[in-house]
């Protein structure tokens, strides 16, 4: 049972959030906006910031960010909703087949710090894991992932993937630029971390077949984007749609967001 928060980030201990009885949620599936089937229809959600903010932080930000009561409910919900986490790197054309309706992705772009601070905790009550798609340059900078947390992450289950080196639009790149930062930030955190970096990111959701040809040559095995919906048995895998979570809404908002494709 979680302990809830008010949306000031407040702990209130006067209020208990209740599982979720399936049998009973009021949150009816809608008539299906693909060709997919609840069974199989897996959603990669897209979390940067979880974090508490005000007017006094810049709307980017803002905008990038879930309030951690916030995503500590959703975390509930997707536990509570029979839910289990797999990673990206698992991610094959047989695991979308026969994916039955019961796992999800957690994902987070940039690597920013509050995915140690804020989201992690959370996420360990559940037993979850995420893919933390890091932009190489930037880990151990003020706001942003240091080696040391990166590595209690990866220990704790969960997965990196490349956000390239410095966060360019790859498909606008010259060839040997985008390939430069394809390959290299792979290598990097390969060293740094001891790892086979096999997930990528394109950073604000822009590639091509050009850019998507580079992943390949580079060892990746999977890629996803910006393009909102679910992914499924006949999803490719080098061009994933997910599902962006804002900091905005209701939980009902949230749970009928997952449940319908």
């Amino acid at each position: 049972m979680a302990t809830h928060y008010d949306y000031f980030g407040q702990r209130d201990d006067t209020r208990v959030v209740e599982p979720v009885d399936k049998a009973k949620t009021s949150i009816t599936k809608p008539k299906s906006k693909s060709n997919l089937t609840l069974s199989e229809a897996m959603p990669i959600l897209m979390y940067h910031h979880i974090k508490n903010t005000d007017k006094s932080i810049n709307a980017l930000e803002r905008g990038l960010s879930v309030p951690v009561p916030m995503f500590e409910e959703q975390m509930q919900l997707i536990h509570d909703l029979g839910f289990e986490t797999m990673l990206m790197k698992d991610m094959t054309d047989e695991t979308l087949k026969a994916n039955e309706g019961k796992k999800l992705v957690i994902t987070f772009d940039d690597g920013y710090e509050d995915i140690y601070t804020e989201a992690f905790p959370i996420m360990k009550q559940y037993g979850f894991a995420g893919v933390i798609y890091l932009i190489t340059n930037d880990i151990n900078k003020k706001g942003y992932l240091s080696e040391k947390q990166i590595s209690e992450l990866i220990d704790a289950g969960f997965e990196i993937g490349s956000h390239t080196l410095s966060h360019p639009n790859l498909a606008s790149a010259g060839i040997y630029y985008a390939q430069m930062q394809i390959e290299n930030s792979k290598k990097n955190l390969d060293a740094m971390f001891e790892y086979n970096v096999t997930s990528f990111c394109y950073p604000s959701g822009k590639y091509n077949d050009r850019v998507v040809g580079l992943l390949k040559a580079a060892g990746y095995t999977n890629a996803v984007t910006t393009v909102e919906g679910f992914a499924g048995p006949k999803s490719n895998l080098y061009t994933l749609p997910r599902m962006r979570v804002r900091g905005t809404g209701k939980l009902a908002d949230f749970a009928y967001k997952i449940l319908s494709n």
